[in-house]
This record gives C-alpha cells, structure tokens and sequence, in this order.
C-alpha cells in the first residue's frame, strides 16, 4: 500500500487491514516526524486515552476542522476495540512504515519503479477543485502517471467526492475515463452522498 500522510491513520489502518508493506507519500516534510510522535503515543497510551493526547499536544498545531473522539473511533479500525489496539502496536514492530517526500503531481521522480496493489490518494485532489484545470482531467492524468507503478489488480482511491455537492464533477469523472475505454468505479460510504471514487486497473 502506498498512501498519503496526514493523520497516519491509513497507514495504521493498512496495517491493520492486512498490507505486507506500507509506504506514505506526502509532500509534508513533517509528516515522519508526525508518524514517530503518534507511533509512541499508540504504543504508551491506553486507547481510550490516545484522541485528546495527539490533539492536545503542543509539539504539533492542527486546523480548526478536527473529527471528534466519536468520529475518529468510527473511521479507525485500529480504534474500535482493544483487540485492534494491542494487535496495531504488534504490527507497528514487524512492519516499519516507509516514508517518500514528493508531489503525486511528480511521482516519477519519487517512486524509484517499486509496484504498489494499493495507493490512497486521500483528499490530496480536493485542493485543485477550485483550480481552472478541470478535475477530470487531472485526475486522468494522475491515473496515467501511476499505471507504472501498479500491479495488475491494482486500485486507486482517487478522491472523496460528496455527491451531493458535486454531482457534475462526479459525472465529468467517469465519462473523462469512459471515453479512454476505462472503467471506473464508485463506492458509497456510511453517508449516503459520501462517494469514494476507485480505478481498477484493467489491461
């Protein structure tokens, strides 16, 4: 699995949902730091206790926009229950989490040839929205910057798209990829307007 950085959260997640190996790409020189600080947090603190202490530290400043306890515990497999709590801070020992500093926009000078099976995008593509370059477009391009690092089954989380936000953009989306011959994929979340928009590579 690759994916982006920010909370570290779908990195622990991956883990915990079964990669073998997990890399996060971010263009954040901070967020390895961030990655050791939450590390010994989750493995020196009781769960229920590890939300208010990554938010109330002081070694990082956040946005105003941060999930609640209760959010964050539903989103987060490894917060849900003590079980995969305890087994996260086993996979964290076996599984050391790699780190690449780069732009999804210049992954070919970032990734050094290695295939991924999985690669979380995240809402990275969310801050080109308000762009003049159309998102479909971008995000046909980013698809095609990546087929080189993707194994044959690979899938893409592109982008959160809240359909009831953006419906056109959603529409745009996948007709930019129908018209290349590609199938592209969608999957709802526990919001009924929440859409995850998923690429499956197909040769």
């Amino acid at each position: 699995v690759i994916t982006v950085g920010s909370s570290c959260d779908q990195a622990f997640n991956s883990l915990l949902m079964g990669a073998s190996e997990v890399t996060v790409f971010d263009i954040n020189e901070k967020v390895e730091e961030f990655y050791h600080f939450k590390r010994k947090l989750i493995l020196d603190t009781p769960r229920e206790q590890l939300v208010e202490k990554v938010i109330n530290s002081k070694e990082f400043s956040y946005f105003d926009d941060i999930f609640t306890k209760n959010q964050l515990e539903k989103m987060n497999i490894y917060l849900r229950d003590e079980q995969s709590y305890h087994r996260l801070r086993r996979l964290l020992d076996e599984r050391p989490i790699k780190f690449i500093t780069g732009n999804i926009f210049d992954i070919e000078n970032c990734l050094d040839g290695n295939i991924y099976d999985r690669v979380i995008l995240s809402n990275a593509l969310q801050y080109i929205i308000e762009t003049d370059t159309p998102i479909e477009k971008v995000i046909y391009d980013i698809y095609c910057k990546w087929c080189s690092y993707l194994s044959e089954e690979a899938i893409i989380q592109f982008y959160y798209l809240y359909g009831s936000m953006y419906p056109n953009k959603f529409t745009k989306i996948i007709n930019e990829f129908a018209k290349n011959g590609i199938l592209f994929e969608k999957i709802s979340c526990d919001e009924k307007d929440s859409i995850v928009v998923v690429k499956k590579k197909t040769y």
